[in-house]
């Protein structure tokens, strides 16, 4: 858990609070009790920051890592993993309430009067 200060505790002593975030502390900061931001030294935010990659790099990545195994990708590979049925119709809701309630038809059901 890393130490935790008021903003005018960090504001009051903040050279030494820099000093202990370079030396690989982390420092979190409150207000009225509640965090509300972390001090961290440079290369922990680094670190951080890297570590996700946005979906062009990620790609990238891949392509060259494919590239380096000497690996071929077509679209044979692909054959079959698309499910090409039409599906459901996401806007029929009297279907889904016939499934729900077990009937055969959506004549069946009736809506509740308002009131």
């Amino acid at each position: 858990m890393p130490e935790s200060l008021s903003i005018s505790e960090a504001e009051e002593n903040l050279d030494a609070v820099v000093q202990r975030v370079e030396h690989g502390s982390s420092v979190q900061i409150t207000r009225k009790g509640k965090p509300v931001a972390v001090l961290m030294s440079v290369e922990e935010y680094a670190y951080l920051a890297d570590q996700r990659k946005d979906f062009r790099e990620a790609l990238m990545d891949f392509r060259h890592s494919v590239e380096k195994e000497n690996v071929e990708i077509t679209g044979r590979d692909f054959e079959g993993l698309r499910d090409r049925t039409a599906g459901r119709n996401p806007f029929s809701f009297n279907n889904f309430l016939q499934s729900a309630r077990g009937r055969s038809s959506a004549s069946s059901w009736k809506s509740p009067t308002k009131k």
